[in-house]
């Protein structure tokens, strides 16, 4: 239950704030840190097992509790087809707060919020860190 009210807080105060004060009604807003949850979203739409697993970080990779990474892609698509039904990738836009190592990429959806995911930079590039 508490893990309900944390995440319904954030989508209900948190994100939106944020996708204000960074602008984020605009679909293009696409830094780099966006990248590791456009590659979650189209790997999960072309069942690409292996953009899915390498969008997340190595902590995430490595974390026996994750299990079967086939499972872990079926039920990404699954839930963003329940969620977004047919999706396009410019459908999507992106919003960034953090610094230079880590944050918060939040998403929208035909310009409405969504949700927001932790990235960190690793090894040159941004990934997942939650999933």
């Amino acid at each position: 239950m508490v893990a309900l009210s944390v995440r319904l807080l954030i989508y209900g105060a948190v994100l939106p704030a944020l996708l204000v004060a960074l602008g984020a009604s605009a679909q293009d807003t696409r830094g780099p840190q966006a990248a590791p949850l456009l590659a979650v979203l189209e790997a999960a739409k072309t069942g690409d097992l292996s953009t899915f697993k390498n969008a997340y970080s190595s902590r995430i990779q490595d974390d026996a509790a994750q299990g079967d990474w086939s499972k872990n892609l079926a039920e990404a698509h699954s839930n963003l087809t329940r969620m977004f039904g047919d999706y396009r990738l410019a459908d999507f836009g992106f919003a960034f707060a953090g610094d230079s190592e880590r944050g918060r990429v939040a998403l929208s959806y035909k310009g409405q919020p969504q949700f927001d995911l932790a990235v960190i930079r690793e090894d040159g590039g941004w990934k997942l860190d939650e999933r």
